[in-house]
């Protein structure tokens, strides 16, 4: 499993991911699904998540916590587009 090149705080690290497509990513949740989660258990929450780039992450993200308390990452920077998807910087991926 490959691990990213500087040190995360505890809760971008436990949703740090590595995709062959997508490089060094944080696993989040969009600004649109962030609204819902109040009200979902973990499992539910947890199928909405998508890589974002670390770098887009850092720029910057807040948690939120789901009705059993676990907490998730919420990137504030990247947009969503129900077309496209995640829409973030290509300058921000890294492989």
């Amino acid at each position: 499993m490959k691990k990213y090149h500087t040190h995360l705080p505890d809760i971008l690290e436990r949703y740090y991911v590595y995709e062959a497509g997508s490089g060094h990513c944080i696993e989040v949740l969009t600004i649109g699904d962030s609204l819902k989660v109040s009200g979902m258990n973990s499992e539910y929450v947890s199928d909405l998540l998508v890589p974002c780039p670390v770098i887009t992450v850092l720029k910057g993200y807040k948690i939120v916590k789901c009705k059993d308390g676990q907490e998730f990452v919420v990137s504030e920077v990247a947009e969503y587009n129900d077309e496209l998807g995640l829409i973030t910087d290509p300058n921000d991926e890294e492989f």
